[in-house]
């Protein structure tokens, strides 16, 4: 299976094409003692989602990368705390492909990090929505918001 191949399978998929756990906690290659012989310190995912037609496939929202994530366009959500996290695909558990995310609305939802221009627009490139909207549906879930494109406009990031 090529790259691009893995790619175009995820982002046409739907949210219920993946069976998602909240706090999945990974015992893997990543695990190392700590504190003596006896104490095995594991990181904690915030959520790691498996493709059902394809096990070898999965989508993993790793440990937070910055907790006070501060920038002007998560203001415009109810709750304006925000967190970048690092999203990874991987095929038969190998990361092909990681990308920040922030977790906007005090967690609520997941968003891609835009760009931001030289007049200070912030922005998302097109190619990436749809990966981004298959995220926002994974993670979105109370359905606050609605869906990719609302929450983009909320937030004031063009799509370019």
């Amino acid at each position: 299976m090529t790259f691009e191949h893995l790619l175009r399978i995820v982002e046409n998929s739907s949210a219920s094409d993946w069976h998602c756990w909240p706090d999945w906690n990974a015992v893997g290659r990543d695990c190392g003692r700590e504190q003596g012989p006896n104490h095995l310190r594991c990181p904690l995912r915030d959520k790691l989602c498996v493709y059902r037609p394809n096990m070898n496939i999965s989508l993993a929202t790793d440990v937070t990368v910055q907790a006070d994530f501060e920038e002007p366009w998560v203001q415009y959500f109810s709750d304006p705390r925000a967190s970048l996290v690092a999203v990874q695909l991987r095929y038969c558990d190998v990361i092909v492909h990681q990308c920040g995310s922030v977790a906007v609305d005090g967690g609520r939802c997941l968003m891609p990090l835009p760009q931001v221009d030289r007049n200070g627009v912030y922005q998302v490139p097109r190619g990436r929505l749809p990966l981004a909207r298959l995220l926002f549906e994974l993670h979105d879930s109370n359905g606050a918001i609605g869906d990719i494109n609302t929450a983009l406009t909320r937030a004031r990031v063009a799509v370019v």
